[in-house]
């Protein structure tokens, strides 16, 4: 990649990122302070870089936070940032409906990043890669395997009563991750949040009223559809009257 497209790419990155903060941000904390008020615990699934990480001890400083990140180069920055902050807990590995191990796919841009491989084909692909001045085959930086852990299992296994507030943002792999927070659990969820995508970038294409489903299949009958300010994209909030 070459000095204008390095340039490019760093601008677009900073511009789609501000415009979640002025955009997104703000009517996610609108909507969550209708459902939850001063929750005790949350679960970040699909940390990144810590943008939710920020927002959530800044919105709910009495929280404490469980993120789980599995690129080893985002966890140790997160892993520096955090270090003499108690209420944050981090985990580096992935979550999904197994125990083990599978594939995790780096993409150039760090949010993309994923336990799906991507469809070559996809003209969602495409247009991201032009939007983004590089080339599709550019976006896969590196692959690797990560462990993996249900997420019923690790609540169990740390005796939580309750969750609050569980965001799940791991790039077309939230039903699987779904269907591990639900099989086998013995804690009680109040509010989940999840990326609600439509377009055919991975190969296994996940039907978004399966996972609406499965999620009022396990007692969640309220939710409300966040905008994103770019792309069309939406996140959903679900919880229990």
């Amino acid at each position: 990649m070459n000095f204008f497209k390095k340039l490019q790419f760093k601008l677009i990155q900073k511009i789609l990122e501000t415009n979640e903060k002025l955009v997104f941000d703000k009517r996610t904390k609108k909507a969550l302070s209708k459902i939850i008020s001063d929750p005790k615990i949350i679960f970040d699934v699909g940390a990144n870089k810590g943008q939710s990480i920020e927002l959530y001890r800044n919105w709910f400083p009495n929280a404490a936070i469980y993120s789980f990140e599995p690129n080893p180069r985002l966890f140790n920055l997160l892993k520096e940032k955090y270090r003499n902050d108690k209420k944050v807990n981090l985990f580096n590995f992935a979550l999904s409906n197994q125990e083990g191990e599978m594939t995790f796919y780096e993409n150039k841009f760090d949010s993309s990043s994923t336990l799906e491989i991507v469809n070559p084909e996809s003209e969602y692909l495409e247009k991201k890669a032009k939007v983004l001045g590089v080339e599709k085959s550019e976006l896969i930086v590196n692959s690797y395997p990560v462990k993996v852990q249900k997420l019923s299992n690790f609540i169990n296994e740390q005796n939580f009563e309750s969750i609050d507030f569980v965001k799940i943002d791991v790039e077309g792999h939230e039903f699987d991750c779904l269907k591990g927070l639900f099989d086998g659990l013995n804690s009680a969820v109040k509010c989940i949040q999840i990326e609600a995508q439509s377009n055919d970038l991975y190969q296994k294409q996940t039907n978004l009223d399966d996972i609406k489903n499965l999620i009022k299949e396990n007692g969640f009958n309220q939710s409300i559809e966040i905008k994103h300010g770019f792309g069309g994209f939406s996140d959903i909030l679900f919880w229990k009257a």
